[in-house]
């Protein structure tokens, strides 16, 4: 009987140290970071609180909760934000700060946020089977990290190389933009446009249509100047597609249209503002250049146009952020 008992125990306790350990308790001091797409995420107000203090993030705010909130005035030339840290206790102590950029109102709270940290008691041992640990950030946050964003797109141009008379259109794509901490921000454009030019005959000459329709790719790898509301980057264009042209007037005996590949590459400075929430105007000013210099006549040898080396494009977009 007694080695009957013996064997009981000695199988409880091999069975209690082959269970694994228990998963460590976390659990996010940070409860809620709610701020504008354009205002610093919230990886760096963890990192901001991280450079001010000398302790572990898990362990300053182990007996707190904190919750900041920054959006802006009623007027829209400003931003506010809130600070509510929430004691063991319950009792939860709210300070506001106004400034004339998010980044000065991030920075005001980050240090708020450090001071608070510095005045809580520090925290009761924990048994190393339960430790505590900083639970990280949140899902926006993690997302935030790799910095991925898309939306959709449309623009404006005006443009000097496809006609003889300055040629207007619009375009609509998508664009994608990699948002990085430093200079490189990579942004991606990929769309179709069409451009339009004509001049209506008179008595002593005939008139003329010109049109272009192509795909467009406009990559802009640096975010040379940069706030949280606006920014500036160096860009370059692609585009492929079909340039038309024809004749118009009573003076020509026919009209024929014809055509041509269009194929160009470019390059612009374009700016962008937040206009409201995820929405982006942006305006940029370049260059073009042509790499097929078609000749368009008139019957029998009157040259209409001839596409130049070289031309100016200027354009403004609205752009979402999803």
């Amino acid at each position: 009987m007694y080695a009957c008992v013996a064997l009981f125990w000695l199988s409880s306790a091999r069975a209690e140290l082959a269970r694994p350990p228990e998963p460590a308790r976390t659990y996010d001091w940070l409860r809620r970071y709610d701020v504008a797409d354009s205002c610093p995420a919230e990886l760096a107000f963890r990192r901001a609180l991280g450079e001010r203090l000398e302790r572990p993030l898990g362990e300053a705010f182990a007996r707190l909760r904190l919750e900041v909130n920054i959006t802006r005035d009623a007027s829209g030339s400003g931003w506010v934000g809130q600070l509510s840290v929430k004691g063991e206790t319950g009792t939860a102590t709210t300070r506001e700060i106004a400034g004339a950029s998010c980044d000065s109102v991030f920075a005001a709270l980050s240090l708020l946020a450090a001071l608070s940290a510095d005045g809580a008691p520090a925290p009761e041992p924990v048994p190393s089977v339960d430790p505590v640990m900083d639970a990280g950030v949140s899902p926006r946050a993690e997302r935030e990290r790799g910095g991925v964003r898309a939306g959709p797109a449309v623009w404006a141009l005006l443009d000097s190389a496809v006609a003889p008379q300055l040629a207007a259109g619009f375009g609509a794509g998508v664009r994608l933009e990699w948002r990085g901490e430093g200079a490189w921000s990579p942004e991606l454009q990929l769309g179709a446009l069409s451009l339009r030019s004509e001049r209506r005959p008179d008595a002593l000459s005939a008139g003329s249509r010109f049109a272009v329709s192509a795909l467009q790719t406009s990559f802009c790898p640096l975010r040379m100047i940069s706030s949280q509301t606006w920014s500036a980057r160096p860009c370059v264009q692609l585009e492929g597609g079909r340039i038309s042209a024809a004749g118009a007037g009573s003076a020509l005996v026919r009209s024929t249209e014809r055509h041509g590949l269009w194929l160009s590459s470019g390059v612009s400075l374009q700016g962008g503002a937040v206009l409201w929430g995820p929405l982006t105007l942006g305006a940029a000013i370049g260059a073009t250049f042509p790499w097929v210099r078609h000749e368009f006549f008139l019957e029998p040898d009157t040259l209409v146009y001839r596409v130049p080396a070289v031309g100016w494009r200027a354009g403004a977009s609205l752009t979402a952020n999803l």
